[in-house]
């Protein structure tokens, strides 16, 4: 027997987890580097994740290993930072392998766990843990109090707010963004104009402050307990995930994985993060038997060899390689301080549940008493709470505590007088042994205590834990007060998704009580909103439609109407319409003069909603002038700058009416009132809808330039908008297109994806980095880009989206599905909508996209035509359908204005491709088109491909110089793009009809390999192949291919794999469509 050997609780050695430490050192070293990261360690409960991540952190703020034993109560700081000693470090900057050093020498620490309720708990409480760390070690990081970062984080850490002034407090009324606007108590809490995004200003202020961290010194955040997290942690932490670039900064959080059941909320979480580009998992196994003995070894002071046959494997077997276990079932020897002398002289429990309490159970009874008291309270508790709580003195508590504290059940928590368990499972095993009479009287007692002593807990979680302690409790009257409190506070927070969780409680808990002092209606309007905000569209329409029933518009219209307008937004989002009916009824329902503050949300909407659709620019500027009005009677800002800018973006938009200067002298002056008014949403739509104006009008270069200003601006201001600045980048990237700067415009869209932009915004990126594949000969990045566009439904009540959306799949269909039908069936979807005023923009390029692949395919057929001369009824079907196609458009054309220089240059093209699906030339036609190109504005594609077709019809009337000339002015757009199609078309007419354009025509690699000018035979295939890719054309099989030239169907097979190798095509039929347009066969 080994007599009297010291035994350790914690092993005081770090086994097993090299690896994981070493790879927790390497993403810390690439965060130092500019390359943030996130990741994620996962385990089961005591498995070892937070003595992993004690090991990563204590190098780094150099404490002693005692100090480090609550890191999820966010109580490790070194001396005062937070940070690591450069000077102190720096012989240990170079040995992290050896010695456990970082090679890191500049690191601030910020740590936070999340709390024990999960998605009912405190919102965004590890989070909120950090930051006030933050707040403690450097106060300056969240800048002055005139800053928008410390007022948007204010509505975060409370304590940000005694720096600003009553009018910009968080509960003030002005520094609810935009759309948040709170009314008289009558109504609704919640009366926002509907606005998502109002939640992505504090996102954004996060963000920003974290960069701006990592900007000065590596940054390492530590979330611990993401199994708890709340659905807005979640959120924030998805988006910092997907936000953070070239900063130094490196997020790691921990979980349990035992907890997370098949409904558990973080596993779809988990399984969107392992799609996040910068994400990392690191998942904790077992340890091994070999690693258990020296974790035993350690705990009892000895070597591995001093341990008794067999122990470290009769442990192992109980404890399945778990340290937390091992421990537990170490100091469960014989109840004492010493090993015994064999296995048996100890008694093991077949559960985790009594292995967790033996030791509880060898305490004194009233330290039982108090843990089990404490079990039922939220972590940490103060020494305070516990002296009120148990009614004992201070050394009487004391006492209780102390034998919990030598037996290492309880350990210090946040702050210097609080406690909790030192593990979770401790906690929860000793809750489970409370009587359910001995659960709800604990739960009532702690919540009398917080309602006379509120200071007991931090403000941002006193109204959650109330709400818990009732209705654990069973007080189901109280509990629904507590609700309404908790969903207010979590309103205040943008904490959304938690305040429809206690909003969803306070509607079941209704019928239980007695007087509620809210109908259940206006009860309902408010989880609607919640839900609206939460990103639950669908269960904000059934309750809409809910509360909708229980309301009578005599009685309360203004209930109705905000109901009507909430309807109309949630119709909006899911796509179903765009709302317009709920807004009648709406308006119906309020006047201006009783109702100013509900008919003004209503107005603006309307007013924006008549913007986008463009179905009647009347009423968008009737709706604009009322809003404005309305601002005035209530004296909002907020209001009548938003009129402005909905006003001014009409107005620009109507050129044919000659109202566009008008329209951006207001708009420029929307942005100068909104920069005066301060908030970053309003500037960032003014700058988009400027730019956006601009753009319309062919003023591109200009366009570029204000979205530069728009994004410089909201970078000066500290504050990230997702939206606004995607839109921007992607507002740039359309001018940049049209410039002709197709680098510039691929970075504007890589930007814009850098800030992973919601919904339809996402969708546009990705559809725009399509366009510039097309234009680059790309089709498989096409293809890609086109397919993650598309994930998300357009809005096809929306022309913005609607005709892109239809010109883009004419183009699919013309370059990579080759299918003309497809090309016609999106056609008429465009045909069958309404010409609006406004239109022009986007209805001249579905036009023109059109004429293109009637009239190639017309050329196609009539090249093809011998070999279809069987087929002649089928054909003749084709030309009818062709031709009605091309009439309509040739009819909706003759009325479509034509109003800018790219709108003119467009029109005539039509005309021109009109007359080559004719099968003329159209020499005059082409000549028109290349004349009106050449204006100023005109985007830089199309005036290319014009002055391709032009000097194409000029070469067929002999005109060889002219031809050369208008075939150089193609070759300057398009010299960037040197393996685009209308590149290799330029090149292909240089050849055929002999036109030297050799001093401005860079050499350009075609599809799948060789060099153009270069090649011995056109695209770079051999005589052979040529051959075959004629027979390819006329639609013969390999077998037929291998009788026509003699050869066997394998060798067949060997020279089309050839071809479409070469050609960078994917298809038989895009081949033959290749070698058409390239016109090889007339070579040939």
């Amino acid at each position: 027997m080994l007599d009297h050997v010291s035994m350790r609780q914690v092993s005081p050695v770090f086994v097993g987890r090299g690896p994981e430490l070493s790879k927790l050192r390497s993403l810390l070293a690439s965060a130092s580097r500019g390359e943030p990261a996130v990741v994620v360690v996962g385990g089961d409960a005591g498995i070892g994740k937070s003595r992993l991540i004690e090991e990563f952190v204590r190098p780094l703020l150099d404490l002693d290993p005692a100090n480090l034993v609550n890191l999820a109560a966010g109580n490790a700081t070194a001396s005062g930072a937070g940070r690591s000693d450069r000077a102190d470090r720096a012989d240990r900057v170079d040995s992290a392998d050896e010695s456990g050093a970082i090679p890191v020498t500049d690191v601030r620490v910020l740590i936070g766990g999340c709390a024990e309720l999960g998605d009912e708990g405190v919102a965004y409480a590890p989070f909120v843990a950090a930051l006030r760390q933050l707040l403690r070690d450097l106060p300056g990081a969240f800048g002055d109090g005139d800053g928008v970062r410390r007022r948007e984080l204010a509505w975060l850490l409370p304590e940000l707010a005694e720096g600003l002034s009553g009018d910009d407090s968080p509960r003030g009324g002005m520094m609810r963004p935009a759309g948040m606007e709170h009314h008289s108590d009558a109504l609704p809490a919640v009366t926002r104009a509907g606005e998502q995004s109002v939640r992505g200003h504090l996102f954004d202020a996060v963000l920003g402050l974290l960069e701006d961290l990592g900007s000065d010194e590596t940054l390492l955040l530590v979330l611990e307990d993401l199994h708890w997290a709340d659905r807005s942690t979640r959120d924030l932490l998805g988006f910092l995930s997907r936000s953070l670039r070239d900063s130094r900064v490196l997020v790691v959080g921990t979980y349990r994985t035992d907890d997370l059941h098949r409904g558990h909320p973080l596993r779809p979480f988990l399984a969107e993060l392992d799609r996040i580009r910068g994400v990392r998992r690191i998942d904790l196994g077992p340890l091994t038997t070999g690693e258990t003995a020296e974790q035993l070894a350690a705990i009892y002071g000895r070597t591995g060899r001093d341990l008794p046959p067999g122990f470290a494997e009769e442990v192992f077997a109980r404890a399945e390689g778990n340290p937390f276990f091992t421990e537990e079932l170490a100091c469960a020897a014989d109840g004492s301080s010493l090993m015994p002398s064999d296995v048996g002289g100890f008694a093991l429990s077949d559960t985790l549940r009594d292995l967790l309490l033996i030791k509880v159970e060898q305490l004194p009874e009233p330290t039982q008493r108090m843990l089990r008291l404490l079990s039922a309270a939220l972590p940490p508790v103060d020494h305070r709470f516990l002296l009120l709580v148990t009614g004992a003195t201070d050394d009487e508590l004391n006492e209780q505590i102390r034998p919990a504290f030598q037996a290492h059940i309880l350990i210090p928590g946040e702050g210097p007088t609080s406690y909790r368990f030192r593990h979770a499972l401790l906690r929860e095993a000793v809750h489970n042994e409370l009587l359910p009479g001995e659960h709800s009287a604990l739960h009532r007692k702690y919540a009398e205590l917080l309602e006379a002593e509120p200071s007991l807990v931090a403000a941002e979680a006193r109204e959650v834990e109330l709400a818990h302690h009732w209705y654990s409790a069973r007080d189901y009257p109280r509990a629904y007060d507590a609700a309404l409190r908790a969903a207010e506070a979590a309103d205040a927070r943008y904490a959304y998704v938690e305040e429809h969780q206690m909003l969803e409680r306070a509607l079941d808990l209704w019928d239980q009580v007695p007087e509620t002092g809210l109908e259940y209606a206006r009860l309902l309007y408010k989880t609607a909103c919640a839900a609206h905000l939460a990103g639950d569209p669908h269960r904000a329409l059934s309750l809409t439609d809910k509360a909708l029933k229980r309301v009578d518009p005599d009685q309360d219209p203004e209930l109705a109407a905000l109901l009507h307008h909430l309807r109309s937004r949630d119709h909006h989002i899911l796509g179903r319409g765009d709302g317009m009916a709920d807004i009648w009824a709406a308006l119906d329902l309020v006047d201006g003069e009783q109702c100013p503050q509900v008919r003004v949300q209503i107005t603006n909407s309307a007013s924006f909603i008549k913007m986008l659709t463009s179905d009647d620019i009347d009423a968008a500027l009737r709706f604009a002038e009322e809003t404005a009005l309305l601002a005035d009677k209530i004296d909002s800002d907020l209001y009548r700058i938003a009129a402005a800018i909905t006003k001014g973006t009409v107005l620009a938009g109507q050129v044919s009416l000659g109202t566009h200067e008008e329209g951006l002298a207001i708009l420029r002056q929307a942005i100068i009132d909104g920069l005066g008014y301060g908030d970053p949403g309003i500037i960032g739509r003014g700058y988009i809808n400027l730019c956006s104006a601009l753009e319309t009008l062919d003023r591109h270069q200009e366009a570029v330039q204000v979205a530069r200003a728009g994004l410089a601006e909201l970078k000066r201001r500290g504050v990230r908008l997702r939206v606004a600045e995607s839109m921007l980048w992607l507002n740039m990237a359309e001018s940049l297109i049209a410039l002709g700067d197709w680098e510039g415009a691929d970075a504007a869209l890589t930007s814009s994806l850098d800030l992973d932009p919601p919904g339809i915004h996402g969708a546009t990126t990705h559809e725009y980095l399509a366009d510039l594949a097309l234009l680059g000969g790309d089709a498989e990045h096409a293809r890609g880009e086109a397919a993650l566009g598309a994930r998300i439904p357009s809005r096809t009540f929306e022309h913005q989206y609607a005709l892109p959306g239809i010109r883009r799949e004419i183009e699919k269909a013309v370059w990579l599905t080759r299918s003309i039908s497809d090309a016609r069936t999106a056609f008429q979807v465009f045909l069958d909508k309404p010409q609006f005023l406004g239109d022009e923009r986007y209805a001249w390029r579905v036009l023109t996209a059109m004429a293109m692949a009637e009239a190639d395919h017309a050329e196609l057929r009539r090249s093809a035509q011998p070999t279809r001369a069987a087929a002649r009824s089928g054909t003749s079907a084709v030309d009818a359908a062709g031709s009605a196609m091309v009439a309509a458009l040739a009819e909706r054309a003759g009325r479509l204005p034509a109003l800018t220089p790219s709108q003119a240059a467009a029109a005539a093209q039509v005309a021109a491709e009109l007359a080559r699906w004719r099968g003329v030339a159209g020499a005059a036609e082409w000549a028109t088109a290349s004349e009106l190109a050449a204006r100023e504005g005109v985007h830089a594609h199309q005036a290319a491909y014009i002055n391709f077709r032009a000097s194409e019809a000029s070469a067929a009337n002999g005109d060889r110089d002219h031809a050369a000339e208008l075939l150089r002015r193609a070759v300057k757009a398009i010299a960037t793009l040197p393996a685009g199609p209308l590149c290799l078309e330029v090149q292909a007419l240089a050849r055929r009809a002999r036109l030297d354009i050799s001093d401005c025509m860079p050499e350009a690699p075609v599809p799948g390999g060789g060099r153009g000018a270069d090649s011995g035979s056109p695209l770079g295939l051999t005589a052979r192949e040529l051959e075959v890719l004629a027979l390819v054309a006329q639609g013969l099989s390999n077998r037929q291919i291998g009788e026509r030239l003699f050869i066997s169907t394998k060798t067949a097979s060997v020279h089309v794999s050839n071809i479409l190798a070469k050609l960078g095509v994917s298809g038989r039929g895009e081949a033959a469509a290749v070698a058409h347009r390239l016109r090889v066969f007339e070579e040939a």
